[in-house]
Parts: C-alpha cells; structure tokens; sequence
C-alpha cells in the first residue's frame, strides 16, 4: 500500500521514480524511517542527503507518506466478547 501511494505521489509532482534515490542509501532510508537502523547508518543516511538533493526528496516523501498513513489509521476498541471468543477458538486449537 505504501508503494501504491507514494507512487500516486511521484506522479502527481510529475518525478519519474526510478530518478529519485541513489540505489545504495535505499535500504538504509527505509530502515531509518520504520526506527529499524543503527545508530552509525543513521548517521550516514542524514549525512548524505545533506548532500544528495534526490535522496532528500525521497526521505521527505517517504516520511510524509508515513505520517499520513499514522495519522490516518484509527484505533478502535475492541469488544471485550470478541477478543474472549477469539481467545476461546485459540485455545481450542491447542
């Protein structure tokens, strides 16, 4: 879903993707974004889009897709007779 919206993104700001992030920071981007990397990749991602206007440009739009779909998803409660029946099923099957 993340890769459908950003990609609605890109072509609504007419960037062709493909033109947008250097292949080797790519990974480390998305690492950092979901609060997956290292201290040290880090680092050196926000070093490098410093420097890398493209690779900013992703960072920016991938965080804010993101932060969209945060702010969008809702949290609900969860009837207290649905979560006993959905317990009772599992223990059923152990």
């Amino acid at each position: 879903m993340i890769k459908t919206i950003t990609h609605l993104i890109h072509r609504l700001i007419g960037k062709k993707e493909h033109s947008y992030c250097c292949k080797n920071c790519i990974n480390d981007l998305y690492l950092v974004l979901d609060g997956e990397a290292e201290q040290k990749q880090e680092e050196e991602l926000l070093k490098h889009i410093e420097k890398c206007e493209p690779c900013f440009t992703r960072y920016q739009i991938e965080k804010s897709v993101k932060e969209v779909i945060k702010y969008k998803i809702q949290h609900k409660q969860v009837p207290p007779q649905l979560i006993h029946s959905i317990k009772e099923k599992i223990n059923g099957i152990i």
